[in-house]
């Protein structure tokens, strides 16, 4: 019998997961899909759908667990992402249709197929439901970090900022930090100095007192200065904003 996973290993806080209301039918269901998984078999929707496998909210997300906890580092990642999709689809539950889709995301990402992950992640922004769901805060992270790994910084740094604002979803440290170092990262080599310093405010205080200090010294001209400011207020930084701006306006001839 399949091992029963009870938490999900993803690095951003989700919705609890469903009950089940036979367990034992459900355990059997889920033993079914994570031999087929392991069984590295070529699966289509015609064939698993015959199998006519009993697929609730609850094998959909353990199936979903599976994948991000046992599966992602095994040869047969892929096969249990697909599976994993599936049963969420076959489930009719919606908020596990667009978890399982951020872990098959996550999971083709991992593995190196990245255009994969691109186009789930993609698919998570642009659907309705996912407004305001911890989901559509992992694909922000996954777009940016494909952009990223490509070295599209421009593109790499609309998804971050976009993950500023939900950053408190991400319940460990680690994952916090990780998130910060590879924005900072982004920020700096599109010389984007207002989200260099929101980025580094949090990561370490030491970095961004320093930046601060070169933003205040160095002879920028009034459009740079005015677009640094402008940074920081759509990241929410009215405060620094309105210090580093008066503190221009304290230097003599400041704009000539």
């Amino acid at each position: 019998m399949a091992e029963e996973w009870t938490s999900r290993a993803y690095s951003i806080s989700g919705s609890p997961g469903p009950a089940s209301n036979d367990l034992e039918t459900d355990r059997a269901a889920l033993t079914t899909l994570v031999t087929l998984a392991e069984q590295h078999a070529p699966l289509d929707n015609a064939f698993l759908d015959a199998l006519n496998i009993p697929v609730t909210p609850w094998v959909a997300w353990q199936m979903g667990i599976y994948t991000e906890h046992i599966a992602v580092n095994t040869e047969h990642a892929l096969v249990a992402a697909r599976l994993a999709l599936w049963a969420a689809s076959r489930s009719k539950d919606q908020a596990r249709v667009l978890a399982n889709m951020l872990t098959a995301a996550n999971t083709c990402f991992r593995v190196g197929e990245r255009d994969l992950a691109e186009t789930l992640y993609e698919e998570i922004l642009v659907s309705p439901l996912s407004t305001g769901t911890s989901e559509r805060f992992g694909a922000y992270t996954g777009m940016a970090n494909v952009n990223l790994s490509r070295e599209n910084l421009r593109d790499a740094a609309y998804y971050f900022d976009k993950c500023l604002t939900s950053v408190h979803l991400i319940v460990d440290e680690e994952g916090r930090e990780g998130l910060f170092v590879n924005a900072a990262h982004c920020y700096l080599h599109c010389r984007d100095a207002g989200g260099a310093l929101v980025v580094l405010a949090r990561l370490n205080a030491d970095l961004a007192e320093k930046l601060e200090k070169e933003l205040t010294t160095q002879r920028l001209s009034l459009e740079e200065r005015l677009l640094i400011v402008a940074r920081l207020h759509a990241l929410g930084a009215d405060d620094k904003a309105d210090t580093l701006f008066a503190s221009w306006n304290e230097e003599p001839h400041a704009y000539d």
